[in-house]
């Protein structure tokens, strides 16, 4: 007596195959660039006021994106405008002495985003070739 071959039962489509992998690309994306978790967005006025007020321990940006460690330990962010924001928060109020006394640091904008850009353009086409 043979036994039949076990196998599986329920076949699972190829397109389920592709939205899980393209769903599984986006949360990879998004968990890298910080965009589940991260500090209480605000607007850069608010910035300026805390930088005027002497409540800021240091600027962090990246691209657009303002970070804002306050000196409770406390994290803002804010999104700047096209163009310098130096310039942005001289034209808010803030004086040069003030811009002197907080630390800003300019960081370089990561290249996963570039990959993950790239992937998600690719992956289609890949898929269909």
């Amino acid at each position: 007596m043979e036994e039949e071959p076990s196998g599986p039962r329920f076949k699972v489509p190829t397109w389920v195959w592709i939205i899980a992998v393209l769903a599984a690309v986006l949360v990879v994306q998004f968990w890298v660039s910080g965009r589940f978790d991260g500090p209480e967005k605000a607007p850069l006025v608010d910035v300026a006021a805390a930088i005027e007020g002497g409540e800021v321990d240091k600027i962090d940006i990246d691209g657009n994106k303002v970070t804002v460690h306050f000196t409770d330990s406390t994290i803002l962010s804010s999104v700047k405008d096209e163009g310098s924001v130096l310039e942005q928060l001289a034209n808010l109020g803030v004086t040069e002495e003030q811009l002197a006394a907080t630390p800003i640091f300019f960081n370089d904008p990561s290249g996963w985003n570039t990959l993950f850009t790239i992937a998600i353009s690719l992956g289609p086409v890949l898929l269909l070739v």
